[in-house]
């Protein structure tokens, strides 16, 4: 059964409606009764049971004077969320990550390197909501925004709620990293490395897919094809990781130059091709008919993700 969850029923002074705002969901409880995401309130809103809630009313003002909050994870049991704020309080492109529990409310947390580096964009939590993965971006002020923006390079941080950071490590000097997933024990950090010197190529960044254990440290994954075509770059990325560690999803580009939905078990990778009947045309990452894996179950024998249309995406 399809049911589509209404948006908030009244806004406050700091929280405000939003008229034909529409409405995401991003996260769900691992008992399937409370889902987070994003509708008419400008604020962090929720759904238990199918009842709309805003779970945070103290948002920073952000672009043209309204707070907007984006969750990325959640807890298995609710009780923890992690997500993004658009805000214009002097912090690094406007997105500086937050965490809200039921008993704090929503707040940032400190920074890894203080005065220079903030956690921005989405972050991910494990299964009891006490270890988090973190991207930041190294900042400074600029005259010429009047704020704090980004100066470098970015770098992906684990951090427990008991306080304390630990940088996961780099591919490459030159490349920056992204996080894309935790495990349920916080042991595990999938994500990807870009080439920034390839920022534009029409083709896709150079990117490598990656995973950091507790046990033995970062690791890049293998890709579909070390050596594409000419014109084209490497890329592979890690957008998932079932709960207990065992499977990492996510996109690889193969010997054609064409990029699937992949997983990874250990160093083993596994493309899953396309859906039936249809191929990528090119080796563009966005082209018509490319998929992608973007999440799994609790032991990885489900996955799913979107295949991109001419006009539209296709969940599988």
């Amino acid at each position: 059964t399809v049911s589509f969850l209404p948006g908030a029923l009244s806004g406050t002074a700091d929280c405000s409606l939003v008229a034909d705002a529409g409405s995401e969901s991003f996260a769900i409880s691992g008992d399937g009764h409370f889902v987070v995401g994003a509708a008419n309130s400008n604020c962090l809103l929720a759904w238990r049971d199918g009842a709309p809630q805003v779970l945070d009313t103290l948002s920073p003002l952000g672009r043209n004077g309204v707070p907007i909050e984006y969750a990325s994870g959640m807890s298995s049991d609710g009780s923890v969320i992690v997500g993004s704020r658009d805000s214009s309080n002097n912090l690094p492109f406007r997105a500086p990550t937050f965490i809200w529990t039921a008993t704090t409310g929503s707040y940032l947390p400190p920074e890894p390197i203080v005065g220079s580096r903030r956690a921005v964009g989405s972050g991910y939590v494990n299964s009891d909501g006490t270890i988090f993965a973190f991207n930041t971006l190294d900042y400074a002020f600029s005259s010429s925004f009047g704020e704090n923006v980004n100066s470098g390079l970015g770098y992906v941080y684990r951090w427990s709620a008991a306080g304390s950071f630990q940088e996961i490590g780099r591919v490459d000097a030159s490349f920056t990293m992204f996080a894309r997933g935790i495990d349920g024990a916080g042991n595990a950090i999938v994500g990807l490395a870009e080439n920034p010197s390839t920022f534009n190529d029409p083709f896709g960044a150079e990117t490598r897919a990656f995973v950091w254990r507790a046990g033995s440290g970062l690791t890049t994954l293998p890709d579909l094809s070390s050596a594409p075509p000419v014109g084209t770059n490497r890329y592979s990325e890690a957008n998932g990781i079932s709960r207990d560690g065992t499977i990492i999803v996510g996109q690889s580009r193969g010997t054609d130059g064409r990029l699937q939905a992949v997983y990874w078990r250990g160093r083993a990778i596994t493309g899953l091709g396309w859906l039936p009947g249809s191929s990528p045309a090119d080796s563009n990452p966005f082209a018509t008919n490319v998929t992608q894996a973007l999440a799994a179950n609790a032991t990885g024998d489900i996955i799913v993700g979107k295949a991109i249309g001419s006009t539209t995406d296709l969940a599988w």
